[in-house]
């Protein structure tokens, strides 16, 4: 469709006028599309409620507040800052580099004087350390402790001397950002430090873990491994066999490749249920592909003779597959067998065959179990040094032949495989691909490793972690704006961070198996982008591309994608081969708030704990809270060092610290930024007026204020999480997401005890220079929750419609899910489940007429961690329905838009039938990413399979979808405790609920609910209004289920407010009859003195004879026509004109009435 600009460009000037603009066209043209007055409900009416609500919470008089702010604006300098967050990175690569290569000196310099025994503790011993809030355990920074794994056949070693231990504790110091050192050595020992609490200790093998394959053989690697499965591996043999596929799979990174042949008289490869090309070409090694490789395995029995042939066959063509082969690899084949094969030495011929034709690159391993013959033992070993071979082909690469006579040796002899490489030992560090952490449960971390050597001999590996979101801080809060984005990539285009990519704070992230970073930057010219970064070269490039900001709840509202010019600045990380990129929009500033004078008001902080709140103390719902004012909770962004902010916990005296900065004393900064500090002087205003509006809007629970510099307010005040971070809040993503309108939520449980809440919030912005219109930069969200009863009470209120039996209300928000619906205030209805519902899953019919009409369709977007197409919906009115849409007689409907709101009003005629419903009751339980989409127009939020290729691990067209935002982070909390404290407190506010005779009025009390239902579900006869405690979800809870309001009581109660209201009255009759006796008085002086003068003022125009009398100079003239009425009417003029209009030609016109009064005095 044309866009209605084209009516302001073809329509010709002399038409329109030239005062017209392009807002006058689109009023007049929607005006002559849909005539609102024909609708049945005005969703205006409860769109000015809206508003009002929002005033109530604050918003305009905030709003205006920062409006009369000062602010600096500057340009942003792009090469600046992207040098900046790249030096700051470089440098904790190098402190990491640097501690590294202490420990490694170390640990070689002792390695002679390691005694069979252990004088250091194991780690897996029942001692009780204290809890690390940065490491999210309980350690001991005082010692370190040691694994041995179980399965190990090499000599046991153990350090002896304290000197390790030392430089681990002085790295540690040094530099607290370090998380865990270690050391995995030959035999199958770790050394950790600081000491831990492990358990199963046996069975952790540093040898199988990917930093120590990297770390002594970082040079990728191709293996495919042939195991027997004939008829005389049955039984442990067969399973130790499968054990060390397995223990290979476990020691592989990211970087490498697998396939599996199991072989009897056939060779077998993973077909059955998984995508082909596992049975063609070598996997990359991931989550996903471990998993179908391992089930792959498991599910494998053995049967019949072995052909050796037919394996090797099987294991070369996965290395000739095309697009497989990786130039600078390692190929290995790793070959498992306990017996003679059907067809004597014809696999050296295979092997000689198909090795040629790849530059005989490949190297064998054999490893022979059980009682073998000596002809099979021989060509085991022949087959380890392929003698056939043709060295013309390229120089044979010997492999090694292994007897192994003890079965629980097996899987660490297959295992280790990659210690057998001759491969030169790297001198410089290896950095992993970000993983899970194995001994904590601190998130995602990165590991930097050094491989280490005793007399030029490998003795094992050498790590220490850092938290991911620790090396990339400075990119998670990077203050440049909100589409400002960063992500970092490597020389092979693997991702450490990207905005797509589970955000590194996450402490539930999983690894992730997408990594390459086409699959997230998708849009514009970027490749040249992406090529000069792997490279370690440095740029700017200015390209169009598409933002993702995430809606809300991402599964379920998705996210909103914008357009626009950016610039791409990008930066190589010295020392590392990882390059750092920032997308910058292209006309963005950085507009900052202008220091403030301390403030005179106390502040107070939110931890009630370790600051003293003044005044009593109550309680709100079910927290331990106060109403001396809002209190302050700073996020991590606020502080210079977030990280150091969220791993130390607050003191006492820490708190002081800060109360007193942040009140005037700046002779010590706790570490608070600037712009931070000057939000907190900002937003002090907030105070006054919640205070105020709280009298007057009890029906608000609770009241949010929360800064882009890092500032949360809350009334009535109550403690926060450390780790509460509002930017990673559904809330404030949804509001951020649409800015400058009323933003209402769907109903959710809230947690402080409040029951069923909607959250109504809005954006507060800077005010642009020298206008008074809002700019885009968004300096803050101010927000309030109110009962879903009192939302419903007051759309009941509001149109008498919605009270009649025929129709129903609901009212949705622009992602299709139902705010209101008459099932969320029924007892037994939709209150109790936890859970959003959209109206595919209650209102079918309405669903697919909204779909039909374009009105409601699918967005989809690429999941890269689940490698799904999500689908979410949007709700949006067209051009030619901008006032709605009218369907009574066909579906029985009507939709209107909550103007200035992301909601839609609908009305609906009840019907005795089933709704036909779009997605099924068992369906709409699940999240979205398990429930499959149909080829219906109308379904469940679903997901779309795309076309994956898993064994290469990348979508094969990733130009045709757009990448999903990540899920927000969820942080690592600890639960808050206030039963005790709030058992025996008073309610935050008087909350008189006993006397209110309706629903309406009694929701408009916060704490107040309409008990309609006894506790065995019957209705009462007489409900009324008690407390939330004794009447939850309007059921009543109490054994004497009867209104407690005492007339006389309450007629005591409110005497002094009856008594206000009585005097006021009177003086309002009294003022109003003096002033009617004051202007009677003056009246009749005025006629009085006017009779005196000149009598006709005092009679009356003749009736019937609309006159024009025109004075001409000072004689009164009458226009000719009525000359039967000349004498009449002269004889009623004054003779001169009125003394304040001495100008000829004044006009009178007299009609029925007398002359007016001209006021001479």
């Amino acid at each position: 469709m044309r866009s209605l600009e084209f009516i302001q460009h073809e329509i010709p000037p002399y038409i329109l006028g030239k005062d017209f603009d392009m807002a006058t066209i689109k009023v007049i043209v929607l005006a002559c599309l849909v005539s609102p007055s024909l609708a049945k409900i005005n969703a205006d009416i409860l769109a000015g409620e809206l508003n009002r609500v929002m005033e109530d919470i604050g918003y305009k008089e905030l709003q205006d507040h920062f409006n009369r702010l000062e602010y600096t604006t500057f340009p942003i300098d792009y090469s600046t800052v992207t040098q900046k967050v790249a030096d700051s990175i470089t440098a904790k690569f190098r402190e990491m580099e640097e501690a590294l290569h202490l420990l490694r000196t170390n640990i070689e310099q002792d390695f002679l004087s390691f005694s069979s025994k252990r004088t250091t503790r194991e780690c897996c011993e029942n001692v009780e350390y204290k809890y690390v809030n940065r490491f999210r355990a309980k350690v001991d920074f005082d010692s370190m402790c040691v694994t041995t794994s179980g399965i190990s056949s090499r000599e046991k070693k153990y350090p002896t001397k304290n000197g390790i231990l030392n430089t681990m504790k002085s790295n540690h110091k040094k530099n607290p950002s370090l998380l865990w050192q270690y050391v995995g050595f030959e035999n199958g020992i770790l050394i950790n430090y600081p000491a831990t609490k492990l358990s199963h200790c046996s069975s952790y093998d540093p040898r199988f873990r990917p930093f120590y394959k990297e770390g002594l053989s970082p040079m990728p690697k191709e293996v495919v491994i042939a195991v027997d499965a004939s008829k005389s591996m049955t039984g442990v043999r067969f399973q130790k066999a499968k054990d060390a596929v397995h223990r290979v799979l476990e020691s592989l990174g990211s970087t490498d490749r697998i396939g599996i042949v199991m072989f009897n008289e056939k060779a077998y490869r993973p077909e059955k249920d998984v995508q082909p090309c596992y049975g063609r070409n070598l996997a990359v090694v991931t989550q996903k592909t471990k998993a179908v490789l391992r089930s792959f395995v498991n599910s494998q029995t053995t049967k019949g003779n072995t052909n050796y042939s037919l394996a090797f066959d099987a294991a070369f063509n996965y290395f000739m597959s095309s697009g497989n082969t990786i130039t600078a690899s390692d190929k290995v084949i790793l070959f498992v067998s306990d017996g003679d094969n059907l067809d004597g030495d014809n696999a050296l011929t295979v092997i000689r065959d198909r090795n040629e034709q790849l530059g005989n690159s490949v190297v064998i391993h054999t490893f022979a179990i059980g009682s073998l013959s000596d002809s099979a033992e021989s060509l085991l070993r022949n087959i380890s040094k392929q003698t056939k071979n043709n060295d013309d082909f390229g120089a044979t690469q010997t492999g090694r032949y292994q007897r192994v006579t003890n079965l629980n040796h097996l899987p660490e002899a297959v295992g280790s495989f990659y210690s057998y490489s001759n491969n030169a030992i790297s001198p410089k560090p290896i950095f992993t691909k970000p993983y899970v952490d194995f001994f904590s449960n601190i998130g995602l971390i990165v590991s930097m490793c050094l491989p280490c050597t005793s007399n030029s001999n490998f003795i094992g590996v050498v790590c220490t972690d850092i938290k991911l979101k620790d090396l990339v801080e400075d990119t998670t809060y990077l203050q440049q704006g909100e589409d400002t984005y960063s992500f970092v990539i490597d020389g092979t285009g693997r991702t450490l961070i990207h905005p797509l990519l589970p955000d590194p704070r996450d402490s539930n992230a999983n690894e992730y198996d997408v990594d390459d970073i086409d699959n997230f930057e998708t849009g514009g010219n970027v490749k040249e982008v992406i090529e000069s970064m792997k490279l370690g070269l440095a740029g700017s490039k200015e390209i169009n591309t598409t933002v993702a900001q995430v809606r809300g709840k991402l599964l379920m509202e998705g996210d909103k994608r914008t357009r626009m010019r950016v610039i791409y600045q990008w930066q190589q990380i010295k020392q590392t081969n990882f390059s750092l990129c920032i997308v910058f929009p292209k006309y963005a500033v950085n507009r900052i708030l202008r220091d403030l004078p301390p403030s005179h008001t106390a502040f107070l902080y939110h931890r009630w704990d370790i600051a003293s709140w003044p005044g009593e103390k109550c309680k709100q719902f079910a927290r331990y809270a106060t109403t001396e004012s809002s209190v302050v909770k700073l996020t991590p962004e606020a502080f210079l060092n977030p990280t150091a902010y969220l791993d130390t916990a607050e003191t006492k005296s820490s708190v002081k610290i800060m109360t007193d900065f942040i009140s005037g004393d700046r002779s010590t900064n706790p570490g608070i930024k600037i712009a931070a500090l000057n939000s907190i002087l900002a937003t002090e205003k907030v105070d006054s007026i919640w205070k105020n509006n709280q009298r007057k809007t009890h029906f608000i629970l609770w009241r949010f204020l929360a800064t882009e510099a890092g500032v949360v307010r809350i009334y009535p005040g109550v403690r926060l999480q450390q780790s509460y971070d509002h930017k990673l809040r559904e809330w404030y993503r949804r509001t951020i997401a649409n800015c400058n309108i009323n933003v209402i939520s769907a109903p959710y449980n809230d947690h402080w005890g409040a029951g069923k809440v909607i959250s109504i919030s809005r954006t507060i912005h800077i005010k642009r220079k020298g206008d008074h219109s809002y700019g885009e930069k968004v300096e803050a969200v101010i927000a309030g929750d109110i009962s879903v009863f009192y939302f419903h009470q007051l759309i009941l209120k509001m149109y008498n419609v919605c009270n009649e039996r025929k129709y129903v209300c609901m009212v949705i928000d622009n992602s299709g899910f139902l705010v209101m619906h008459p099932g969320f205030v029924e007892s037994k209805g939709l209150y109790f489940e936890d859970r959003l519902f959209h109206i595919t899953n209650l209102e079918g019919i309405i669903a697919k007429s909204l779909i039909k009409e374009n009105i409601m369709f699918k967005q989809p977007c690429l999941s890269v961690e689940s490698q799904k197409e999500q689908m979410t919906y949007r709700v949006v009115l067209t051009f030619f329905n901008v006032n709605g849409l009218d369907r009574m007689d066909r579906e029985g409907y009507e939709i209107r838009p909550i103007r200035n709101t992301n909601l839609f009003f609908i009305l609906k005629i009840k019907k005795n039938i089933k709704d036909d419903q779009c997605c099924s009751a068992k369906n709409s339980e699940k999240s979205p990413n398990v429930v499959r989409c149909t080829s219906a127009p109308c379904d469940c939020l679903c997901y779309r399979p795309v076309n994956y290729n898993e064994c290469e691990n990348k979508y094969n067209a990733t130009e045709k979808h757009i990448p999903c935002s990540a899920a927000p982070a969820v942080l690592m909390t600890n639960p808050i405790k206030e039963d005790n404290l709030i058992r025996n407190l008073p309610a935050c506010f008087d909350i008189d609920c006993s006397c209110k005779d309706n629903q309406l009025d009694c929701y408009n009390v916060s704490g107040c609910s309409w008990c309609s239902v006894s506790m065995s579900g019957d209705l009462l006869e007489n409900p009324f209004c008690d407390s939330q405690e004794t009447c939850p979800v309007q059921v009543c809870h109490s054994k004497n289920c009867e209104q407690k309001c005492d007339a006389f009581d309450d007629l005591g109660k409110s005497k002094s407010n009856t008594a206000v209201i009585i005097v006021v009255c009177i003086l309002l009759i009294f003022l109003s009859s003096l002033i009617l006796f004051l202007i009677c008085l003056r009246r009749f002086k005025q006629q009085k003195l006017n009779k005196k003068h000149n009598e006709a003022y005092l009679d009356p125009a003749i009736d019937n004879y609309p006159e024009v009398v025109r004075y001409n100079g000072n004689r009164a003239q009458i226009d000719d026509g009525h000359q039967e009425q000349k004498a009449q009417i002269g004889r009623r003029l004054p003779a001169h004109p009125p003394v304040e209009n001495e100008t000829d030609g004044v006009i009178y016109t007299v009609s029925n009435s007398v002359v007016p009064d001209t006021g001479v005095s």
